[in-house]
């Protein structure tokens, strides 16, 4: 994944949040309340709905962190999202992939640093 440029609107940016909340809950809910429940007896049928809500949330986080944050607050979220902060865990970094970070770090490059960015040499 590497970093975009073009940043998005307030109202596009809020819709790439709303489908990451709403594909983490509906994953998050579904799992507790019938794969967690069924244990290892869980049935064909309720096995290929958590893969596909899992691949749903998986997508979404995707997108969310690829799409460049258009103001701190946004930075805020993603940095949360990184480091499971939105789920209230101890902070840490997950076995994030560089390319999976990258926006991230242009994001706060963008936003937190005055005047012209430098390049890395």
């Amino acid at each position: 994944m590497t970093e975009q440029t073009n940043i998005p609107s307030q109202a596009t940016w809020a819709i790439v949040l709303e489908r990451f909340k709403s594909a983490k809950a509906a994953s998050e809910t579904y799992a507790r309340d019938h794969w967690l429940a069924a244990g290892t007896d869980a049935p064909q049928e309720v096995d290929d709905t958590m893969d596909r809500l899992a691949g749903d949330f998986s997508d979404a986080q995707s997108d969310l962190m690829a799409t460049p944050a258009p103001d701190l607050e946004a930075l805020s979220h993603k940095l949360d999202v990184a480091m499971r902060l939105e789920n209230g865990d101890d902070p840490t970094m997950t076995a994030w992939e560089p390319e999976f970070l990258a926006q991230i770090i242009a994001d706060y490059r963008r936003l937190l640093t005055p005047g012209p960015v430098l390049q890395a040499a």
